[in-house]
């Protein structure tokens, strides 16, 4: 729990008794959440959730409880994050197995981005080059992925939850073959920003990647770019969609984390 507030609508203390007459009545009430309060969200194995309860007490009756939920919004600007505006490129090359020399690549994946920084509503332009020197087809796929770690209060246990938020569709590449994305774009939908600020037992980050795979040798090749996901655009691609999630006037950021890492291999 991040905060609780408990106030008296009727009275002046919670210690002072009001007896409410016969009819409707309505009280005037507010609450500050402080600037450190985590956003709502909602995942596998954990969530952010926030409710306002209304208590009736009835004197030798059962109390009357109403309880309803509401939400905090995420804000990330992506201006103030330095990596956001930073293109990404970067080649992989893989051979057999049973071959220890990369003189004779099987396969190869290179990845280029023009920045690592979306909003909901903009397009992720992938370019990307597959090249197949092998006998066999070769599987290609294009995901964007969420990733959720959740830790424990202990920080003992850690549990991971992977989700496809869009692809490309995979295709298979012919033997002795090449393919290349010239900026295919792939939508960025209504999803929660990168990290949850304020809250250090769920982590959020987003990343593509680009993933081809031999159908019997086992080869593997595939390049992963980590992306943030901002509810603020870069101001030099502020262009946006009609889709676009609306701006929420809210408290100034906290302390950002690294972004993680992911392996290529």
């Amino acid at each position: 729990m991040y905060f609780a507030f408990f106030s008296s609508a009727s009275a002046a203390s919670i210690e002072e008794v009001i007896t409410l007459k016969e009819g409707p009545h309505s009280f005037d009430f507010q609450f500050n959440i402080p600037d450190s309060s985590p956003p709502s969200f909602e995942g596998k194995f954990g969530w952010v959730r926030y409710s306002l309860e209304c208590r009736i007490e009835k004197p030798w009756k059962s109390d009357y409880l109403l309880k309803d939920n509401f939400q905090v919004m995420n804000h990330l600007d992506l201006n103030l994050e330095k990596e956001a505006e930073e293109p990404y490129h970067k080649e992989v090359k893989r051979a057999d197995a049973c071959c220890f020399c990369y003189d004779n690549v099987d396969v190869s994946v290179c990845l280029d981005l023009p920045r690592r920084g979306f909003v909901p509503g903009e397009y992720i332009p992938v370019t990307a080059e597959i090249k197949n020197n092998t006998s066999e087809f070769v599987t290609t796929s294009v995901h964007f992925i969420k990733k959720v770690t959740y830790t424990s209060p202990e920080a003992d246990r850690t549990k991971v939850s992977k989700h496809v938020v869009n692809q490309i569709p995979d295709f298979e590449l012919e033997p002795h073959n090449k393919y290349v994305f010239n900026r295919e774009k792939i939508e960025v939908p209504s999803i929660p920003a990168s990290c949850l600020l304020g809250c250090n037992l769920i982590t959020v980050s987003y990343y593509l990647m680009v993933k081809a795979c031999t159908e019997y040798s086992g080869v593997r090749c595939k390049v992963v770019a980590d992306l943030i996901i901002g509810t603020e655009p870069l101001a030099s691609h502020s262009r946006r969609t009609s889709q676009t999630a609306p701006k929420d006037e809210m408290p100034a950021p906290l302390a950002r984390p690294e972004w993680d890492r992911h392996p290529d291999t």
